[in-house]
Order: structure tokens, then sequence, then C-alpha cells
């Protein structure tokens, strides 16, 4: 629900969880936590993305949380998870610096559908249903005859309206 309070007093706890984590030097944790921030931000938008501010704090401390972790295929130092799913990519660098601005890269990106092209979905979706309704209204006459001009007109309506429904998917 917009502006529930609940909403924003689950960030802050979640937020407190994940701060406390990292200050007792749990990474699984805090990691874990300032996911589940910015998993929900980005489950929650649409045609704008409510909590930004919590997204953007959250993706700081993911990068620099993945970077601190050990390369992948390079054995774990003292105190580091020896579970291999936490460890840094190959490809993302040398240096912590550099993983963590890999990260940051990463988590900047926006994977988000095309919003030109959902609205060109459903046009397409309204000009389908539209040409199935106008021919359920309109196709057959009294004796329940097909009217074959409103019958043509209503295909070409539905098919156009498919077409431009299953482009606007694809693209989105």
């Amino acid at each position: 629900m917009p502006a529930a309070p609940h909403v924003a007093a689950a960030y802050g706890r979640l937020e407190r969880v994940a701060t406390a984590a990292e200050a007792a030097g749990d990474r699984a944790t805090a990691l874990a936590a300032w996911r589940g921030i910015r998993s929900s931000v980005l489950a929650t938008r649409s045609f704008f993305t409510p909590h930004a501010d919590r997204k953007a704090v959250a993706d700081r401390h993911i990068a620099a949380l993945m970077a601190a972790e050990p390369v992948w295929g390079q054995p774990a130092p003292a105190g580091a998870d020896p579970d291999p799913s936490w460890r840094a990519a190959p490809d993302a660098g040398d240096t912590a610096e550099a993983r963590q601005a890999f990260y940051a890269r990463q988590l900047a990106r926006d994977d988000a559908p095309s919003l030109a092209w959902v609205a060109i979905a459903l046009a397409g979706f309204g000009l389908w249903i539209g040409g199935a309704i106008h021919f359920a209204r309109r196709g057959l006459d009294d004796a329940e005859r097909l009217d074959r001009r409103v019958a043509g007109a209503a295909g070409g309506l539905v098919l156009l309206g498919l077409v431009v429904w299953v482009v606007g998917l694809y693209n989105a």
C-alpha cells in the first residue's frame, strides 16, 4: 500500500539488522539484509521507484561487502565465509576498489521494462479485445447471419491487436 507506515518501519528494521551485522563482522547476514532491501524496492516499482534512496544506500553496501570477499578460485582468508558462492567473480578486478566499482556498475544496471513498449503492448491488447467485442456486438445481424464487412473489420482489429501486443511484449 503506497505511503503505508509499516513499509518505512520494515525498511528501518532491515537497515538496522544490516548495519549491526556489518559492525559485528557478519558479512553474510549484512549482505542478505541489504539485498532484501534492494529486492523489495525493485519489486515494488512501477512507473516510479518508491524508496529509491534506500536502494542506492543498499547498492553501495552490497558492492562494498561483495568486494571484500575473496576472489573465486583463491583460498579464503581466515575469518572469511568458506561458502564459495559468496566469492567475488574472477573478472571483477584485482583490488577491492576495482571489485567495488565492478559491483556498483552491475547493481546500477536497470533491467526494468521500457514504459513505451509496455504502453504499446497495452494498446495492442486493447485493439485485440476491442475487435473481439466489436464482432460480438455487431458481427451477426438479427437473423444471426454473419455480416462480412463487420466481421472483416473486427478480424482485422483482432489480428492487428495481437501483432502489436506480441511486438510490445517482446520489446518491453
